[in-house]
């Protein structure tokens, strides 16, 4: 087990209203395999924690992770050549757009979301945009792989879809569409906390 002390001249603990917060000044978060032991000052943390890394510093601010509660892909289109356009234009030069590895895309924007401070993401599908040999049920797959490989939490809108990606990831069943999941709800009882 991988414990780490976080610590900042200020660490936010909690929102308390739209101008305001809960701070501790001089503070830290103890954290082990990614779950938040305690958070405190760091002078009481760095006493009562054995720690196997401490990051931070006291010109750092520390803040709880960020939501980014809608999001398609890794890529832009402008990065994949469709240039900023009024819709129409727009929209049919993402045609000639090439394909891109689902998996592979949804890496590189995990790693974009962590860098800027994202830690949970909701995640629309963009089925459009897979490569041809590519079905809809290994893409979500491949998408769900890459979020757990980057440690990062996800979810999907459709409200029972992450579960059922989840399940036939762990099944291999049948995709259902999203408007058929509350069918399979009751057979989804429990998941993994993400």
């Amino acid at each position: 087990m991988t414990t780490t002390l976080i610590w900042g001249k200020q660490v936010v603990t909690r929102i308390t209203g739209s101008s305001s917060a809960e701070v501790i000044t001089d503070g830290a978060v103890v954290q082990r395999d990614g779950e938040i032991i305690e958070i405190g000052s760091y002078r009481d943390m760095r006493a009562k924690y054995e720690v196997d890394e401490e990051i931070g510093g006291s010109n750092q601010v520390v803040i709880p992770g960020l939501i980014n509660a809608h999001h398609h892909v890794g890529l832009t289109p402008f990065q994949l050549g469709a240039l900023d356009a009024p819709l129409e234009a727009w929209i049919i030069s993402r045609w000639a757009m090439r394909d891109v590895d689902p998996y592979l895309d949804t890496l590189y924007c995990a790693i974009q979301m962590i860098e800027s401070g994202i830690t949970t993401v909701m995640h629309n599908h963009m089925a459009a945009r897979l490569p041809a040999d590519v079905g809809l049920f290994d893409a979500a797959s491949q998408i769900v792989d890459a979020y757990e490989d980057s440690g990062m939490r996800w979810r999907s809108p459709c409200p029972t879809a992450t579960r059922t990606i989840w399940f036939m990831k762990m099944t291999r069943n049948s995709w259902l569409p999203c408007r058929q999941n509350w069918r399979a709800e009751s057979a989804i009882t429990s998941m993994p906390a993400q």
